[in-house]
């Protein structure tokens, strides 16, 4: 036992004394005292070499010394990648250095300022360059791709280098010739999108490369979209209740008691009631498209409690009494009472939680705590006081806007389930009524320019219809993820169709060709053979854009290698978050 706990205490010593030259050699901290490199160096080597013998000395212990030998090898590991890269950052340095001590003499460096000089002869594998208005980065990429033709590191072929306009290329392209002496053709300079064209045209079948007409803003855009949503709401009737919560998006109707916020107006044929919830008002539709009666947020104790209970009655029944006298007190009000006929009702409540009984994410614990403590007294009350309980919820409705469940159907069952009758016959003393109900032309003409926004940012964010769905779901407000999974329901409906519109015709628009590029080289379907890509403006780039530039960088060069990768661009001069320009990307570089 002895040996056991020496040999313990011996590789964990080993492994912290690893993890502290890890944290120097990766700059997280500081050593006490100065050593010469070679010195450091022979430690690092003879720590690799400790922990290997460590750990075959202790094999027969690996049984029970397993944690902390897996430990023990994780961190020689990283002591080997570490120092590895120190080694590689060190011989960039020495490069570095040598480069600028000659630079007065190197026609390329010699109109440059040191912080220019810099960037230009540093070699990296990937390199963030931040200059902002003014700085001359302009000169500075000329002289980067410049540099590297004259010290025939590629060949112009192999070069791309990325601008926001093409007036911008056009003044690159003269620069680079300018300083590297020869001719820059067979040289890509010019937009990303012309550069995700120039990528799609050597992958025949990844996608078109001719820009459609409806891709441009416009009216030919707004009518073809117009009519595709059309088309997909004539084609499935599920959709209507996502038509129907985003038209009501466009209403808002302030708070008329000071907490519960934002309302939802409903138009029923008896007039517009104000509802809590989008849930709440789709429950208000089904029963009024059904003819049958209900009133909102009705007095419960009007109902349940002619009389307070009198002395003896409260003897009796002192369960009972207590919950009535709760109801009285608390002034309890279901969500719904609806009458199914003389003497029949049934009281509806729509909860605020999921299909697992949980309430919205963005609440504070003690409210989910509050909430969830009301439900269960709530359907206490009703099995007490022997009154008919029918229930939904959020969760089941937004399966409904996901257009993965039918909430006529679902109210119909709950209602019949708590009053112990069977669903049919429901159907049949309250037939569903096609009350002709449309949206208005100004909410159409809305919704066709949220739905044309919606595609375009999708697209520009290279977003997939799971990324969509995640998004929606950390939303803060049960509302406003309903108002945005409506939204995304019918967009995604219109944008299967309207790529199917692209396909057919053999074109494509803007994002689309982004990403089909990137999609193409991540599958291998193509390689540029790039030795060198160069991108301005990188403050300013998308998600689809950002995901294209990546895959250049891991499947743009020449088989078995890489290209280098320099951004150029500052994060205070981000201008284009309207496109989906994201700063974020070049913080996180």
């Amino acid at each position: 036992m002895r040996e056991q706990e020496g040999a313990k205490e011996s590789v964990v010593a080993l492994a912290q004394e690893i993890g502290g030259v890890v944290r120097i050699l990766e700059g997280r901290s500081v050593a006490k005292q100065w050593i010469r490199r070679s010195v450091f160096e022979k430690r690092i080597a003879g720590l690799q070499r400790r922990g290997q013998r460590v750990k075959a000395q202790n094999a027969t212990l690996c049984w029970w010394l397993r944690p902390e030998l897996r430990a023990l090898g994780a961190s020689v590991r990283k002591l080997k990648k570490a120092a590895t890269e120190a080694h590689r950052r060190a011989a960039n340095e020495r490069h570095v250095e040598r480069r600028l001590r000659n630079a007065d003499a190197d026609p390329v460096l010699q109109g440059l300022h040191p912080a220019q000089r810099r960037a230009v002869v540093v070699a990296e594998d990937t390199q963030l360059v931040l200059a902002g208005a003014g700085t001359g980065k302009t000169q500075t990429m000329a002289a980067k791709v410049a540099d590297t033709l004259r010290r025939g590191r590629t060949t112009p072929e192999h070069v791309a280098v990325v601008t926001f306009t093409n007036k911008a290329a056009k003044e690159i392209r003269e620069r680079i010739a300018e300083l590297a002496g020869q001719p820059t053709e067979g040289m890509f300079v010019g937009t990303i999108h012309g550069l995700a064209k120039h990528v799609l045209t050597q992958a025949p079948g990844a996608g078109g490369t001719r820009i459609d007409a409806i891709a441009e803003p416009g009216s030919r855009r707004y009518q073809t979209l117009e009519r595709m949503l059309d088309d997909v709401l004539r084609a499935n009737a599920s959709l209507h209740e996502a038509l129907a919560v985003r038209a009501r998006a466009y209403v808002r109707i302030p708070p008329n008691d000071g907490k519960h916020g934002e309302k939802v107006r409903v138009s029923l044929r008896t007039g517009a009631i104000d509802v809590r919830s989008h849930g709440e008002a789709a429950i208000c539709r089904v029963l009024d498209e059904r003819g049958i009666e209900f009133e909102y947020e009705f007095e419960y104790e009007a109902a349940c409690v002619e009389a307070p209970a009198s002395a003896e009655e409260r003897k009796r029944q002192p369960e009972a009494a207590k919950v009535k006298a709760e109801c009285l007190e608390s002034g309890y009000r279901p969500d719904f009472k609806i009458t199914l006929a003389e003497g029949s009702v049934v009281w509806l409540e729509h909860w605020g939680v999921d299909g697992q009984g949980n309430p919205p994410k963005g609440w504070d614990e003690e409210d989910r705590r509050r909430y969830v403590e009301g439900m269960r007294w709530k359907r206490r009350a009703h099995e007490v006081l022997g009154t008919c309980l029918a229930e939904t919820d959020w969760g089941q409705y937004a399966e409904v806007l996901r257009g993965e469940r039918n909430w006529d159907a679902t109210v119909v069952e709950a209602i019949a389930r708590a009053a112990g009758q069977d669903p049919a016959s429901i159907d049949e003393r309250f037939p569903r009524k096609d009350d002709g109900w449309k949206p208005e032309a100004e909410t159409i003409r809305i919704l066709v320019q949220e739905v044309s926004e919606w595609i375009g940012a999708a697209g520009r964010c290279g977003l997939e219809e799971a990324d969509v769905g995640r998004r929606i779901e950390g939303m803060d407000g049960v509302s406003a993820r309903d108002e945005a999974q409506a939204l995304a329901t019918l967009a995604k409906a219109v944008r299967r169709r309207y790529e199917a519109h692209l396909e057919d015709a053999g074109t494509t628009d803007f994002e689309k060709m982004v990403l089909d590029a990137a999609r193409a080289l991540e599958a291998g379907k193509v390689r540029p053979g790039f030795d060198m890509v160069i991108v301005d403006e990188w403050q300013d780039v998308n998600g689809a854009q950002e995901r294209f530039v990546r895959a250049l960088s891991r499947h743009g060069g020449k088989a078995g290698g890489r290209p280098t990768l320099c951004v150029v661009g500052d994060d205070w001069q981000s201008i284009y978050g309207f496109q989906g320009g994201d700063p974020e990307y070049t913080r996180s570089f």
